[in-house]
């Protein structure tokens, strides 16, 4: 079975009290963070990967005396990284008093590796 809740702050209570209604029936194997669409996020990452290819190769063409032209080149990766929360059994098999969730941070990755023309 899987549980979308966009309230973060509520996301113990909802295992709580989804594993109270079920007992031992119930048992949560993992929580999964994502971001719902991340489209915008990776276009922004995508423009940064691109202004940090190009600052680098300009960088380098300048050390090596030549002139940077144009892309011939273009490609990317997308790197997804969902952090996943596994149980953990408490201090001497009491059960804990609520499903701790601490906040965190998600992160969208675009990589890209740009061949320029040089002169």
């Amino acid at each position: 079975m899987s549980i979308k809740v966009r309230d973060t702050k509520t996301v113990g209570e909802v295992i709580d009290e989804a594993t109270a209604a079920g007992g031992d029936l119930i048992r949560v194997n993992s929580i999964t963070f994502a971001i719902d669409d991340p489209k915008e996020l990776q276009a922004q990452a995508r423009i940064e990967a691109m202004k940090d290819a190009n600052a680098k190769a300009q960088a380098l063409a300048e050390q090596g005396g030549v002139e940077l032209g144009k892309p011939i080149s273009i490609s990317e990766s997308v790197v997804f990284y969902n952090p996943t929360y596994y149980e953990r059994a408490s201090d001497k098999g009491q059960p804990m008093p609520t499903t701790p969730i601490e906040p965190g941070q998600l992160e969208v990755t675009i990589t890209v590796s740009v061949i320029y023309d040089i002169e």
